[in-house]
């Protein structure tokens, strides 16, 4: 031992044996390239798919958990009734999308497992998959989902595209990171063991080409807003009223009402074509709505004071403030779950 390496043993007992599975399936040694080993590379293992998958599985049960939902399938506290685990009934263009992308993602790491590419299978498994799923899905359903959402079939459409996509996920992502995905699938299920289960048969009627191309552009258009509101030091919590858009390709309604939301942005106005997606638009007051975004800012330390206070998602709580637009006081109150808000000197949270 040249001590140019991390001791293994070490690295297992600190970051688990699926981050060190994760390291070399998905390294140049399993194309007979070398590799160089270091403690850095493990933990971006457990940041770039570990940690986030098990974000995305506590984000579900904790407010699964707080509404109470439960599966038609008797003594499982998740899931769908028997019969529905390839398909979903939804209309919500989100759910749609990221079930299209979980077909997709299962047959390709499917491809890549068959012919031993463990590389390849971990690339779309862990970097595209994943980060879509959280950054993308999970971001825009908050909303959707939790004792504040407005809308219960759509809440219901919500959970179960999600636990079908962490179902399925956990199986094709089994065979490279066991300990995880038993986990995870062993609760939402009850089953005995992902490694019984049967490998993914999703419907291709899932498979939604123009709509994956569609999410695509409206994912693009949003980066672009966010970096034009980052120039123009405008916060995301305060609505613009309206920004015109430009690009390869206008969006439909329906997803430009998701980048819309995503963005903060009340009208987004497409003005024709370009090779790149290009926004325009008024920054100043008259194009802003700063009493909606004085709300959301109040919504925000209100919820960022519950978690410190380990209150559930589920309990109301009493809440003073000095002031607040009164014009936004039901939704303040519906957003934080709040049964008394008082006018008072010091913010106070209290159950």
């Amino acid at each position: 031992n040249y001590g140019n390496y991390p001791d293994p043993r070490e690295m297992l007992g600190k970051y688990g044996g699926d981050a060190l599975r994760l390291y070399l399936m998905g390294s140049p040694v399993m194309k007979g390239e070398d590799i160089l080993i270091s403690e850095e590379q493990y933990r971006n293992q457990v940041r770039g798919l570990l940690l986030i998958l098990w974000n995305v599985y506590n984000f579900f049960v904790a407010n699964a958990n707080a509404d109470k939902w439960i599966s038609k399938v008797k003594n499982q506290p998740f899931g769908f009734a028997q019969g529905k685990k390839s398909k979903i009934e939804s209309q919500n263009i989100l759910d749609q999308w990221i079930l299209s992308r979980l077909y997709g993602n299962v047959k390709n790491v499917t491809k890549a497992l068959e012919r031993f590419d463990t590389v390849d299978a971990i690339g779309h498994a862990g970097i595209l998959f994943i980060h879509d799923l959280s950054n993308w899905y999970v971001r825009r359903i908050r909303d959707r989902v939790g004792p504040s959402a407005p809308n219960d079939q759509d809440k219901k459409d919500a959970y179960q595209t999600l636990w079908l996509v962490l179902n399925e996920y956990c199986k094709v992502l089994a065979p490279i990171i066991p300990f995880v995905t038993e986990e995870i699938y062993r609760n939402l299920t009850g089953e005995e063991s992902v490694h019984l289960a049967s490998w993914p048969t999703l419907n291709k009627s899932l498979y939604n080409a123009k709509l994956e191309t569609d999410m695509d552009n409206g994912m693009s258009l949003a980066s672009v807003i966010h970096a034009f509101r980052k120039a123009a030091t405008l916060k995301v919590r305060i609505p613009l009223r309206t920004l015109a858009y430009k690009g390869p390709q206008q969006l439909s309604d329906e997803a430009r009402k998701v980048v819309e939301d995503e963005v903060n942005v009340y009208k987004l106005i497409y003005q024709g074509k370009s090779k790149e997606y290009t926004v325009t638009g008024d920054t100043n007051e008259k194009n802003q709505d700063l009493a909606a975004g004085e709300a959301r800012e109040i919504v925000r330390r209100i919820q960022s004071e519950r978690k410190k206070l380990g209150v559930a998602l589920n309990q109301y709580i009493t809440v003073t403030l000095l002031s607040w637009p009164k014009e936004h006081e039901q939704w303040i109150k519906k957003q934080a779950l709040i049964k008394d808000l008082r006018v008072g000197k010091i913010f106070t949270v209290s159950a």
